[in-house]
């Protein structure tokens, strides 16, 4: 895929000597480059020593399940997962050295209350993603996004006032919402997008029998994105 220079750099040429000194700055060779991405674990291995922009997202959290309620009573969503951390490094890297690239896995939705009724499951937490060099140096990290908690509340008359958290990642994931009297609450959606955090359980409005809650939604995966 071809960068093009945004019109406020100088036009430059790239040539082997130009490369293999750095008489390019950084933000040139950015402009002027080439990049690999990653959304599973791989080995990244630079075909020349020089500077090269590493941007690493780790895997984003789950969200919470919504609570069960109790017969005739509703029960509160659950809150969005945390967006995974971001972490963008220019790094100094060896020609023909092979690094490894982990990428963070997003965390599994937290379960939905039962009919007994109980809490919802709090969200699991998304992975880390890493840069390391062949001396097994950690070179780039990132925080996984955190799990969402679940519903509170069994038999409340409104959902609890729990919102997903905010995060450095693609974005965080929206609370569970709330249907209309007599009905039950749907799923969380996943998150969209490398390191989004799923989407909050819905919570049961007013439902006549006892239910179980909603589960949140899922945390995507996080990427690597390697640019020189």
């Amino acid at each position: 895929m071809e960068i093009s220079n945004p019109g406020w750099l100088p036009p430059q040429s790239v040539t082997a000597a130009k490369v293999a000194d750095q008489s390019l700055t950084r933000l040139q060779i950015q402009v002027l480059s080439r990049f690999e991405a990653y959304s599973v674990n791989e080995t990244f291995t630079p075909t020349y020593d020089g500077i090269y922009l590493v941007d690493c997202i780790a895997g984003g959290g789950s969200a919470g399940g919504a609570a069960g309620n109790a017969a005739g009573a509703s029960s509160s969503g659950g809150a969005g997962g945390g967006s995974g951390g971001r972490q963008v490094t220019a790094l100094s890297l060896t020609g023909g050295e092979a690094y490894a690239v982990v990428v963070g896995t997003g965390g599994g939705g937290g379960a939905g209350g039962d009919d007994t009724p109980s809490i919802g499951g709090t969200g699991a937490a998304g992975l880390a993603t890493t840069f390391t060099d062949a001396a097994g140096n950690v070179l780039v990290t990132t925080i996984g996004g955190y799990g969402g908690l679940g519903g509170q509340s069994t038999s409340g008359a409104s959902p609890d006032a729990i919102a997903g958290g905010l995060g450095m990642g693609t974005g965080s994931g929206p609370p569970g919402g709330y249907p209309t009297a007599g009905n039950v609450g749907w799923p969380g959606a996943s998150g969209a997008g490398p390191g989004a955090g799923g989407g909050g359980g819905s919570g049961n409005n007013a439902v006549a029998a006892a239910s179980a809650g909603a589960g949140g939604g899922g945390g995507q995966d996080g990427s690597c994105t390697i640019i020189w």
